[in-house]
């Protein structure tokens, strides 16, 4: 991995980016230059969510979807994880994208696989959620990439699929099952593909030339009889080379811009470096780290999406993998920075980072800070009759418990000024840290493995908090290796979320 060169931050800088921690391990410091590298472009964005797209795909460090599609902030709207696993509160994520968007709606919704064996590892050990159906007609209708009987929504197979078959068949069936699980168990999802506002894109990643090619496209039967007179033609807007199709459906004219974005992306693509960053953050559209982070080796983070910083079982298992992946990194990287240096003291480690970062006017966190303002059991922003919204809203909930006690205990309310939005976000940062270990304590295996894996002092936990009207990432003081169950509900999560920050308390 390249580290930035000749990059020198002032006492000051490294404050704003380290508010807790005067000596950050030169792993995170390289991290917080290429940030403010980034930041200085002035690419932030902070206004309302406008993506082109929503991104249904795998989390795995080689496939980055913003830089693989060529994309920037307020462009995707993101819900990966390890082997693209759908649960309900997956689902919850990309409804939330499609129905909570200031009035925006979202005309494409793309599924990208690529050949993940971790990804395969987590489908024969954790299946589906039990409210996350496979029928035997939808098991039997993507083995033929068919979609089945869905009146009114049509699909058409790109001619990718004939030559991906012969290699990828299992990738294609995957790809296949992840749109039609999505429009067998949200009515409100199917409604928006054969009202004819969404198209449903299917491509799959090849990491070793970097292209994504199409091979599906579910939509409107009104809109697939469209696609053989339409010019330009459909082959070539998902070659990246159609010259003008403004003119057509917006999920066309979305991706349009994102097969022409992975064509240029394919002309300075390079093989990946081996990860030592994982970041567990929010699908919104305007904090994307593989963005944030600017010209980051290829690599060297992988990022999981859920709104909210939601972390189900599906994510514990992706997480683990990965986790175990990192851990590997680190270890090899203290091995021959040693060889290097026979200097080095024997305790010398390289680390790698699990960071849960959240971020500033996050949808989410508005969401449960409205209903508890309310007195509202189910914290959605507006009417849906998708069920998953409120379940994944509900689900990070408890997270600002002790940031509704820190406002009461101070005689402020959530909107009494603008800073404790970036509160809110620190406490949920916090607390999302303290939820491996509540999971652990639970019983749940992949929490108890990754507890066990930052016990052996390789991998590092650290909250983090993206501040989009800046662009700014703050990371906050490293968690603890290991807590004990007490000491879980004992942690002082107000001094480590407001340390390090003013704010005119009282007001």
């Amino acid at each position: 991995m390249r580290m930035l060169q000749n990059q020198t931050m002032t006492e000051a800088e490294r404050t704003l980016f380290f508010p807790q921690d005067a000596a950050p391990d030169p792993l995170l410091l390289h991290l917080a230059e290429l940030n403010r590298a980034w930041q200085m472009k002035g690419e932030s964005n902070s206004e309302s969510q406008t993506p082109v797209a929503a991104i249904l795909g795998c989390s795995h460090s080689s496939m980055p979807m913003p830089r693989i599609l060529d994309c920037g902030l307020n462009e995707i709207f993101m819900q990966v994880e390890r082997g693209a696993r759908l649960s309900a509160e997956k689902i919850g994520t990309l409804m939330y994208g499609l129905t909570h968007l200031a009035g925006h709606q979202i005309p494409l919704v793309q599924v990208i696989v690529h050949q993940c064996q971790a990804g395969q590892s987590c489908r024969k050990v954790l299946p589906d959620k039990p409210t996350i159906t496979r029928s035997p007609a939808l098991l039997e209708a993507a083995s033929r990439l068919s979609i089945g009987n869905h009146p009114g929504i049509s699909y058409i197979n790109l001619p990718a699929w004939q030559q991906l078959s012969l290699y990828n068949s299992h990738d294609l069936i995957h790809g296949r099952t992840r749109s039609l699980l999505l429009l067998e168990n949200d009515k409100a999802f199917a409604g928006l593909v054969r009202e004819g506002k969404i198209i449903v894109g299917e491509a799959f990643f090849d990491e070793k030339t970097g292209k994504v090619s199409w091979f599906g496209l579910l939509a409107a039967q009104s809109i697939i009889d469209l696609l053989g007179q339409m010019s330009p033609r459909i082959e070539d807007i998902v070659e990246g080379v159609a010259d003008d199709a403004a003119h057509l459906h917006e999920g066309l004219v979305s991706l349009a811009r994102i097969a022409a974005g992975n064509r240029r992306y394919r002309q300075r693509h390079r093989p990946p470096v081996p990860c030592r960053v994982v970041i567990l953050g929010c699908a919104d559209s305007r904090s994307h780290p593989t963005v944030t982070f600017g010209e980051y080796d290829l690599g060297v983070i992988e990022s999981f999406h859920s709104a909210g910083n939601e972390i189900g079982d599906h994510t514990l298992r992706g997480l683990r993998i990965a986790l175990e992946e990192i851990e590997e990194h680190a270890r090899q990287a203290t091995s021959a920075a040693l060889l290097t240096n026979p200097e080095l003291p024997a305790t010398h480690r390289e680390f790698s980072y699990l960071i849960v970062k959240s971020h500033s006017r996050c949808g989410a966190l508005n969401a449960v800070i409205a209903s508890a303002a309310s007195g509202a059991k189910t914290a959605e922003a507006k009417a849906t009759s998708s069920p998953h919204v409120g379940h994944l809203v509900n689900s990070i909930r408890h997270r600002l418990a002790p940031y509704f006690s820190w406002l009461h205990e101070n005689g402020l309310t959530a909107h009494d000024h603008d800073a404790l939005g970036i509160f809110a976000a620190r406490f949920n940062a916090v607390e999302g840290c303290l939820d491996f270990f509540r999971r652990a304590r639970e019983g749940n295996i992949d929490a108890v493995q990754i507890i066990e894996i930052l016990g052996r002092g390789f991998v590092k936990l650290v909250p983090a908090v993206y501040l989009l009207k800046s662009g700014r990432i703050e990371f906050l003081a490293p968690m603890p290796d290991s807590l004990l169950s007490d000491e879980v509900e004992d942690y002082p999560v107000v001094d480590h979320a407001t340390r390090g920050f003013a704010l005119p308390v009282g007001q």
